[in-house]
C-alpha cells in the first residue's frame, strides 16, 4: 500500500509539473505575442512616417516631371524663334544676291547700249559683254546657292529642333514614371 501512495503521489506531482510548465509556456506564449504586436505597432507607425516621405518623394518626382515638360516647350519655343530669324536672314541673304545678280545684268545693257556705240573694235565689246554675263551669272549662282543653302539648314535645323524636344520629352516622361 506504501508504495501505491508513493506511486500516486509521484503522479500527481508529475501532472502538477506538467500542468504548471503548459501554464507558464502559455503565458510565455502570450507575451510574446504582445511583443509581436508591440513590434508590429511600431513597425506600421515606421512605414506610415515612410509613407509621408514617399509622397513627398512622388511631389519631387511630379515636380521634376513638369520641370522637364516646361523645358520642353521653352526650348522648342525657343529653337521656332532661332530657326525663324536664321531663315529671314537666309532669305535676306538670297534676296541680296539676286538683286545683286539682276543689278549686274542692268549695268550690263547700260554698258552693252552705250559701249556699241563708242567701242570701234568689237572684240572690245564681246570682252566687256563676257565679263558683265560672268558677273550676272556669278550673282545669280550666288543667289541660288544661298536659296538652296536656306531650304537644306531650314531641313537640318526642323530635325535637331524635333529631336531635341524629343529628348526634354522623353526626360519629362521618365520622371514621371518614376
Amino acid at each position: 500500500m506504501f508504495k501505491n501512495r508513493l506511486f500516486y503521489v509521484l503522479l500527481a506531482v508529475a501532472v502538477l509539473t506538467v500542468v504548471g510548465l503548459t501554464f507558464r509556456e502559455a503565458f510565455a506564449t502570450a507575451e510574446v505575442l504582445k511583443g509581436d504586436a508591440a513590434r508590429w505597432i511600431a513597425m506600421g507607425e515606421y512605414y506610415k512616417v515612410n509613407s509621408v516621405e514617399a509622397e513627398y518623394l512622388e511631389r519631387g518626382r511630379t515636380a521634376d516631371a513638369a520641370r522637364w515638360s516646361a523645358q520642353v516647350e521653352f526650348f522648342a519655343a525657343k529653337q521656332a524663334l532661332e530657326a525663324q530669324n536664321l531663315l529671314r536672314s537666309r532669305t535676306a541673304d538670297a534676296a541680296r544676291w539676286a538683286a545683286l545678280g539682276n543689278l549686274s545684268v542692268g549695268k550690263q545693257e547700260a554698258q552693252l547700249g552705250s559701249g556699241g556705240k563708242t567701242a570701234t573694235i568689237g572684240s572690245q565689246v564681246n570682252n566687256v559683254e563676257r565679263s558683265l554675263a560672268a558677273e550676272s551669272a556669278r550673282w545669280s549662282a550666288m543667289g541660288k546657292f544661298y536659296a538652296a543653302r536656306q531650304a537644306q539648314e531650314t531641313q537640318i535645323l526642323q530635325r535637331a529642333r524635333d529631336a531635341y524636344a524629343a529628348r526634354w520629352a522623353a526626360i519629362g516622361a521618365f520622371w514621371t514614371t518614376k
